[in-house]
């Protein structure tokens, strides 16, 4: 009985905070991008939460090595001893398609004339006044 009632517990306290991450995703993006995010199990939750976990691990003790602390080995080492320059630009590429995929949604409602009043519209209709060249730049 103590054991249910703990693996009850741990499946209540796991929901909630499921249910946390999820209203505080959907609040920032809503605010940003003008997107919701609708359910806990949401697709973009679970590739945000990989690519938050090889970050961090990326940028922790253990996954930065002494030849990325070394200027001159973290310039002129090749890729192939390089291994976290390699992770370094997944990470990064992952990064740019979460952002543009979000940006082109946002463009798409605002070229649909869907105005949500979400600041990358805002964004987006001043990229000239505020110095943006193109889309890329923005993302």
């Amino acid at each position: 009985m103590l054991v249910a009632s703990e693996t009850n517990h741990s499946s209540d306290c796991q929901a909630f905070f499921k249910h946390i991450v999820r209203t505080s995703m959907s609040s920032i993006l809503a605010v940003v991008y003008g997107q919701r995010v609708m359910s806990s199990s949401a697709s973009f939750i679970e590739y945000h939460d990989r690519y938050v976990h090889d970050f961090e691990q990326m940028m922790g003790l253990r996954g930065i090595p002494v030849t990325a602390l070394i200027p001159w080995l973290a310039k002129n080492l090749p890729d192939s001893l390089a291994s976290w320059r390699t992770t370094a630009r997944e990470i990064k590429a992952r990064q740019l398609s979460i952002f543009s995929n979000l940006l082109d949604e946002c463009k798409k409602q605002l070229d649909n004339k869907e105005f949500t009043g979400c600041h990358m519209q805002n964004v987006l209709q001043r990229m000239d006044e505020l110095g943006f060249k193109d889309f890329g730049a923005v993302a």
